[in-house]
């Protein structure tokens, strides 16, 4: 397994100027874009390393830190630095109202806020009802290229090693703590060698391609986690929104029309929008594919938009990463999702129109009905399970079967059998 944090200094050394990530604001007329080189990118990351440690101190596995911040370019590099000096790193949200905040600290014993000068008035606010909090300004460390040595403190990680929590947004509730592994980052770097049939495609061989791809999601969304990770990985760039802009389909025509990016992942909502610009249906065309994502999307919009671009569907969320499946051979399949065989699962019928995916129980126990649930993964998947759901204290045998139904248990299929199918 390859740590982001190791992986990065490959393109940092072999394309110092090369493109990692370009922000678009607004400008008067035209987005106007802010290039980050890999050389940037792995010296700051190297410069908020030393600044934490200089700030808490060394630490042992485990100790935490929280951060908040504004632009989706920050996070990362704090993930990145924090990766470096072994912190596991609670991600907050900034525009999460006053109680959902609460919620979220009560919920945990953090104690180290790192937030960015922005957010100041937030924190003040944040810190009248968490007496505990140790509220931590960066100051200036994003505002420029700071000149900084070497952070070599590299830390050998197993995959089921925290990377991340984030706090996510749920308009419905109080969110939740959603936990990210290295394990589940790194089948960013594993999956495309997954194999697929004879004149198909896997749904992520053009996004994980290294080429150009714009995104104009915030960086919770899995599909910015993915990008962010693949772009490691695979040395693709990425054209991100900046913060607090808004995803408008004139500022995303403008944006593909400037930067000829190959793909982009959209969400619905902005899909659609872009669909009734004056320019939109002539700018898609210019995209190899379309990828959307988060909702369903409206048929009729969806159709016409099949008719000018290669629009295709993408399963996944935050929780469980990305679900194999492979790319529509026909236009009109925009809207249905192929499962990869290469996963080891099956589509089974489950109510009309409804299908489960299963892992069948490939030891056929004859006379005896295979048991359900998570406790039921064969011997196998043992070590992958723990390493996904962090349950180490399950036992399992070589002659157990398992029976995926329902939303949650996807987290399986994700995080385990995409490992299971590379390795088998």
């Amino acid at each position: 397994m390859r740590a982001l944090t190791e992986v990065v200094e490959q393109p940092a050394a072999e394309q110092t100027d090369g493109l990692w990530v370009k922000t678009g604001a607004s400008g008067k007329s035209a987005p106007v874009w802010s290039p980050i080189a890999w050389s940037q990118l792995v010296r700051t990351v190297d410069y908020v390393s030393h600044w934490t440690e200089a700030l808490l101190g060394p630490t042992a596995e485990g100790e935490t830190v929280l951060y908040m911040g504004l632009s989706d370019v920050q996070y990362p590099i704090m993930a990145l630095a924090a990766l470096n000096t072994w912190y596991t790193i609670y991600l907050a949200l900034s525009r999460n109202p006053q109680n959902v905040q609460d919620h979220f600290l009560d919920s945990i014993t953090c104690i180290e806020f790192i937030h960015t000068s922005e957010l100041a008035a937030q924190m003040q606010a944040l810190t009248m009802h968490h007496s505990e909090l140790d509220p931590l300004q960066t100051g200036a460390i994003f505002q420029h290229e700071p000149a900084s040595t070497p952070y070599d403190h590299f830390c050998l990680l197993q995959e089921g090693y925290v990377v991340l929590i984030l706090h996510s947004s749920d308009p419905t509730s109080l969110p939740k703590l959603i936990v990210i592994r290295t394990g589940a980052l790194a089948t960013m770097d594993t999956v495309t060698f997954m194999s697929a049939p004879s004149g198909r495609r896997n749904m992520h061989d053009e996004p994980f391609a290294p080429k150009l791809i714009v995104l104009p999601m915030p960086f919770f969304h899995i599909v910015i986690i993915t990008a962010q990770a693949r772009s490691i990985y695979h040395q693709g760039s990425v054209a991100l929104l900046s913060p607090g802009q808004p995803a408008m389909a004139d500022f995303l025509t403008r944006a593909i029309k400037q930067n000829e990016p190959s793909a982009a992942t959209l969400a619905p909502p902005v899909l659609e929008e872009t669909r009734y610009f004056p320019s939109g249906l002539e700018i898609l065309p210019m995209l190899g594919d379309v990828f959307h994502s988060d909702a369903p999307l409206a048929y009729s919009r969806g159709d016409r938009i099949a008719q000018v671009t290669n629009l295709q569907p993408h399963i996944g969320n935050t929780e469980i990463t990305n679900a194999p499946n492979y790319v529509a051979e026909e236009t009109g399949d925009w809207e249905y999702i192929e499962h990869s065989a290469d996963a080891d699962t099956d589509m089974e019928p489950a109510t009309v129109p409804s299908f489960e995916m299963v892992i069948p129980d490939e030891h056929q126990s004859a006379g005896i009905e295979a048991p359900t649930g998570l406790e039921a993964i064969k011997g196998i998947v043992k070590t992958a399970l723990r390493t996904c759901l962090g349950s180490s204290d399950r036992e399992y045998t070589d002659d157990d079967g398992i029976y995926i139904g329902g939303f949650d248990s996807l987290r399986v299929l994700a995080l385990s059998n995409i490992v299971l199918s590379l390795f088998l």
